[in-house]
């Protein structure tokens, strides 16, 4: 995450009227450089892990199981340093992969992979057409179109916002008083969502 990006977004959350319950999925090398940071998140809402630092896509799962579970291994072992236990694993990739899964099971991690995603990972991709060429006060709407659509296919779920797109804080503005105010959905933190 950016540090600059990463405190907008959680600034944005505390100051909101109501407590949004919210897991932050943090790198460790992210955590390392900003421990007091990562901390202090930590006493409002849940610590999950996205790894040791972002690989380009697709790569982490390529690696060794042995890679794999160092990285693993080490991104766990830092945030405990932090007196942070992490219980949730944000699984960046759209594909399973075995050596991947097998790792963070056996770590005892649940393996969170949301039902909607901001930017999506899947249909719906961003381009120049559809959104990047538009102002950002009509990229909003063009984006809570895009969560919705992907929350109402799933008939509702865990939703996903990366913080290093530069649009998240204003996305997170609007989408706040959408799933508050009119949505007619729920707020519930992981720990409920997960059985």
């Amino acid at each position: 995450m950016s540090k600059k990006q990463a405190i907008k977004v959680m600034s944005t959350l505390a100051s909101y009227r109501i407590m949004i319950p919210v897991t932050v999925f943090v790198y460790s090398e992210f955590a390392e450089e900003w421990p007091d940071l990562v901390k202090s998140w930590a006493t409002t809402y849940n610590i999950g892990l996205r790894g040791t630092h972002p690989y380009p896509p697709g790569n982490f799962e390529k690696m060794s199981p042995n890679w794999i579970r160092e990285a693993v291994v080490s991104a766990e072992l830092l945030l405990h340093e932090l007196g942070i236990i992490p219980m949730y694993y944000l699984f960046d990739s759209v594909e399973d992969d075995k050596n991947v899964i097998e790792v963070l099971t056996k770590r005892g991690f649940r393996i969170i992979r949301p039902e909607s995603n901001f930017p999506p990972k899947f249909k719906h991709t961003l381009t120049v057409d559809n959104y990047y060429k538009f102002r950002d006060v009509e990229r909003v709407p063009k984006a809570l179109r895009v969560i919705y659509e992907q929350l109402k296919a799933a008939n509702g779920g865990i939703l996903s916002l990366n913080t290093n797109l530069p649009d998240t804080f204003m996305n997170l503005v609007f989408l706040l008083d959408y799933l508050v105010e009119n949505s007619g959905s729920s707020l519930t933190s992981l720990d409920n969502c997960i059985t």
